[in-house]
């Protein structure tokens, strides 16, 4: 799959930033006993202001179960801002956004590696399925150079992308308290739908600015353009396909809730 050099360039920075974290720490007895943590985490989406505008995504994580967690996500997020002129001299197309919305939903279900882990859930390595669920919807002012002269309309755009899989990755704490989790591996099953309207005289078919318009997206948004086969909308402005995907994903939280304990250690 192809990922955006600066998602690439971002992830990389984050793990070397986490191993040298990791490095840095003393090593000595810990504070807190097994029995320590916390059933319940708070997070932000760091990753996903990198692939779409206005991303606001929270997940809340509850323990409940020893090492098994649950967690939802909710959140706000709009497709890359279109501004370009497209087209051949005859017919040069210019594109701008209207209104924009989006929204996303996330479950994860997450087993923490007791054998793996030094601590109990939610810190240390998880692996568990997800689904996801990504809804967009656009409105772009249009405005055509055609051969009877200026022209302007409007065109409409719903997308849908739809994630089932299974993940990896590894959550740590700091002081028991603030966390950074890291999703690795995001293997899944993704289903996307675009559906493209548009309204105007136009001397031009409105599939080809329909096509033109998907073009664009892909162009901005990569990521649009590896769910689908071949890129192509049909005579109704729809694309719907099934295709493999992945995701990586990184966030900063909270964690609260439950009562650690103090080791005492025995008098010699």
């Amino acid at each position: 799959m192809f990922v955006p050099k600066t998602f690439r360039l971002f992830w990389q920075i984050l793990l070397f930033t986490t191993f040298l974290f990791i490095q840095q720490q003393p090593i000595h007895a810990q504070s807190y006993n097994d029995s320590s943590f916390r059933k319940n985490v708070v997070k932000f989406d760091i990753s996903s202001g990198i692939l779409y505008n206005n991303a606001f995504n929270f997940t809340f994580e509850r323990v409940i179960k020893k090492n098994q967690t649950l967690s939802l996500t909710l959140g706000n997020e709009q497709l890359p801002t279109l501004v370009s002129i497209f087209g051949n001299e005859d017919s040069a197309m210019n594109i701008s956004r209207k209104t924009a919305s989006g929204y996303k939903i996330g479950l994860d279900y997450r087993f923490y590696l007791a054998k793996e882990n030094k601590y109990r859930g939610p810190h240390g390595v998880y692996i568990g399925p997800y689904l996801a669920y990504h809804n967009f919807k656009n409105d772009w002012n249009l405005s055509i150079k055609g051969n009877s002269g200026p022209q302007t309309g409007v065109a409409n755009g719903k997308f849908q992308v739809f994630n089932a899989g299974f993940q990896a990755g590894y959550q740590f704490l700091i002081n028991n308290r603030w966390s950074i989790d890291m999703s690795f591996i995001g293997a899944s099953v993704s289903h996307y739908r675009a559906k493209m309207d548009v309204t105007g005289n136009f001397d031009i078919d409105d599939v080809e600015i329909e096509q033109a318009i998907l073009d664009k997206i892909i162009d901005r948004f990569p990521l649009i353009g590896d769910l689908m086969d071949d890129g192509k909308v049909d005579q109704s402005g729809i694309n719907n396909k099934w295709a493999l995907g992945v995701r990586y994903m990184a966030h900063v939280g909270y964690a609260f809730g439950g009562s650690p304990k103090k080791v005492t250690k025995p008098t010699q």
